[in-house]
């Protein structure tokens, strides 16, 4: 029997960047796991958007946990990225469900978080995000034209609720079957 393990998260969330490393770890070579990526977007594109890159508070808190948690990881990336503001993320969630159904979810989330975290892209954009889709080898017409219309806009809708509806006030949250671990820095053998 598989154990099922659900992930709460979003593409801009440090914390969550950092915590899909040992969540990550802890996954390989193992076949009796089932995981599933839970959207929870933390700017929803009715609200203002926000500079994280210039928010000296949030500076502050990110060098003295966050930082040297990802550094004992060997993470190489930029607490906060360059990008500014913050990049809304339901068109690069869209995206995700698009990968999914091409088999290549984890591999698309995990190339979200490199590109916003490390290479410092804006993910908000349509052009970067057929850039990533192009490089997991999808079909980046397909992947563009879809975006485009907004197929999959009604879907990140509802599994944005069913996320909400699961009562995730902070991501990352981390079900390991009914275990729940929420807004923490986790290390693999959590």
């Amino acid at each position: 029997m598989a154990i099922k393990i659900q992930f709460a998260t979003d593409f801009v969330c440090p914390w969550c960047f950092a915590a899909r490393v040992p969540l990550l770890q802890a996954l390989e070579g193992r076949d009796d796991v089932e995981l599933e990526i839970l959207p929870l977007e933390l700017t929803p594109v009715t609200k203002e958007p926000v500079d994280t890159y210039h928010d000296e508070k949030r500076r502050a808190e990110w060098a003295k946990e966050l930082v040297p948690f990802a550094e004992s990881l060997n993470m190489h990336a930029h607490f906060p990225p360059h990008v500014v503001p913050r990049p809304y993320t339901h068109l690069a969630w869209q995206g995700y469900h698009y990968a999914a159904l091409q088999g290549k979810g984890i591999a698309y989330a995990d190339a979200m978080y490199r590109a916003y975290f490390v290479a410092e892209q804006d993910i908000g954009s349509l052009d970067v995000l057929c850039a990533i889709a192009d490089a997991l080898g999808l079909d980046v017409t397909e992947f563009r034209s879809t975006l485009e219309a907004g197929i999959y806009s009604d879907l990140q809708d509802e599994a944005v609720a069913r996320t909400r509806a699961m009562e995730v006030k902070s991501v990352p949250t981390i079900w390991i079957g009914d275990m729940r671990l929420a807004g923490d820095l986790f290390t693999k053998e959590d």
